[in-house]
């Protein structure tokens, strides 16, 4: 696996070397119109071997733990935002390849962040170094020696902020590649090895990356009517006649995590921090003139904690209407903010198959208020589509009935909807 990892850093560094003179002309001019790129693609990351110390167990001979190697692939989403100066991206893992042998399980979870490249981008250097930060889930759990997993510890998952340096070249303004490594600095986890006691240790620290996207613009094409002053006179035409509002339909890939314990979970059952992936559906709609929108989103959120026999299952079903206004328009890139008042359905079940007097069935439907914030890539007011970004917290979701004894479980999530695709339907049809 490490043999393998190595050829391919070396066929990066061979690509570089092919690059060539680079074509600044992708992001040059600096208009709207190549503010941003966006890119898919796959990545995979190798962790190398780990071992760490364990804190004092009482009742247990484990102290020491061991990591094998292993390498993660990923689903890569990204945008190469101010003229290629700052990239922000999803990572989804696909798939993680372990030892067959070993006693724990270790992986992370949906990523999020953002690199800002150094000196110059990558559209203008043969190499273009980079440094980054972002946020993701850290998965653990501890293999018990039964085939029924019953003995099988919980899932651990704690929300890790790794900072990560690496360098990146194009190849014929299309072809990105990069190499990175990334620091997981806060990997301490504290973990029971069994119902009763607790022990501490530290997760796989390091990270290392190779990485390709295919990058696409599907707004350049529009530039020459920005430049000779066509695109304003249309816009300002068919916006006063009211032609530019438009009903809209929108989907996107979003991710979840958790806020807040539940303070009436078991503490061997850890807590959940989500890294949940799911779809979000949209449909609105878009007023030209005060530059607003609304937008009736539904998600639906599963998540799962088990340990020791014991399971709880979180499901939440939400229908929000984001109610939102611009705040500025630089070169398309449109921030917004709103509330996004909405009802929500909130259950929990579970059961323990050593006390099976403690089975949860709740569910309770509650009227909230949330906060939604973020920023769309708007080339111009013409386009039959946009590509949203948007952030939404909903405080206060806490599933709190008879059902559950007076028992509180707390749903406070972030919603994170890194890229969706956003549909103007009136200038579609």
């Amino acid at each position: 696996m490490l043999r393998q990892f190595v050829l391919l850093c070396c066929l990066l560094l061979f690509v570089s070397k092919i690059a060539g003179q680079k074509d600044s002309s992708v992001i040059f001019p600096r208009t709207q119109h190549r503010f941003a790129q966006s890119g898919f693609g796959v990545y995979t990351g190798y962790t190398p071997a780990w071992k760490t110390n364990l804190s004092q167990q009482q009742g247990s001979e484990l102290n020491k733990l061991a990591f094998s190697p292993q390498s993660t692939t990923y689903l890569n989403i990204s945008g190469m935002h101010f003229w290629g100066k700052v990239d922000f991206f999803i990572n989804i893992p696909v798939f993680n390849i372990q030892s067959a042998n070993r006693t724990s399980d270790f992986s992370t979870g949906v990523e999020t962040g953002f690199r800002y490249f150094l000196w110059k981008t990558p559209f203008t250097a043969k190499i273009s170094p980079f440094v980054g930060a972002s946020f993701n889930s850290l998965h653990y759990r501890y293999l018990g020696n039964t085939s029924d997993k019953s003995d099988d510890g919980a899932d651990y998952n704690k929300v890790s902020y790794p900072l990560n340096v690496g360098f990146s070249s194009i190849v014929r303004d299309k072809h990105y590649f990069e190499f990175s490594a990334t620091w997981l600095y806060n990997n301490k986890a504290t973990y029971y090895f069994d119902r009763i006691s607790a022990s501490s240790f530290r997760l796989p620290p390091f990270q290392f990356r190779l990485g390709y996207r295919f990058l696409l613009d599907t707004t350049v094409s529009a530039e020459d009517g920005a430049l000779n002053g066509r695109t304003k006179e249309r816009e300002t035409r068919l916006g006063k006649a009211g032609k530019l509002n438009s009903f809209t339909l929108a989907a996107g890939v979003s991710s979840t995590f958790f806020l807040k314990a539940s303070p009436d979970v078991a503490p061997y059952m850890g807590r959940h921090r989500g890294g949940n992936v799911f779809i979000e559906w949209g449909a609105g709609y878009y007023h030209h003139q005060l530059d607003a929108f609304l937008n009736l989103a539904y998600r639906s959120i599963d998540s799962e904690i088990s340990a020791y026999g014991n399971s709880l299952q979180f499901r939440r079903k939400a229908l929000s209407l984001d109610i939102c206004k611009t705040l500025f328009d630089y070169k398309g890139f449109v921030p917004f903010a709103g509330i996004s008042p909405g009802w929500e359905r909130l259950e929990v079940s579970g059961r323990d198959p050593l006390d099976p007097l403690a089975a949860v069935q709740a569910r309770d439907d509650q009227w909230k208020l949330g906060f939604v914030l973020g920023w769309d890539i708007r080339p111009n007011r013409l386009q039959s589509f946009t590509l949203r970004t948007n952030l939404r917290y909903f405080p206060g979701l806490t599933l709190k009935n008879e059902e559950t004894n007076g028992k509180q479980y707390h749903f406070d999530q972030l919603e994170i909807n890194f890229i969706q695709a956003v549909f103007n339907l009136n200038r579609l049809l």
